[in-house]
């Protein structure tokens, strides 16, 4: 999940998943790769508290991802 938080990587692993859901028909495919499927993993499902990921700075890379993508942060 960290690795799908980096704005470098993470629409790439997105759509991996994306693909891997594909073949056992997840209904949740066709919003992953959407932009208000990005805002909606980075608020609800990229949730970090752990020390290494205040030190990597995660909160500040997911803030400014989703002001990029036009969110109040």
């Amino acid at each position: 999940i960290m690795a799908s938080t980096m704005p470098e990587i993470g629409p790439l692993l997105t759509k991996k998943l994306a693909s891997e859901w594909a073949k056992i028909n997840v209904k949740k495919i066709d919003t992953l790769i959407t932009i208000p499927g990005r805002i909606e993993f980075l608020r609800n499902g990229a949730i970090f508290s752990s020390p290494v990921s205040q030190l990597l700075g995660i909160d500040v890379i997911k803030s400014a991802q989703l002001l990029a993508l036009g969110e109040n942060v």
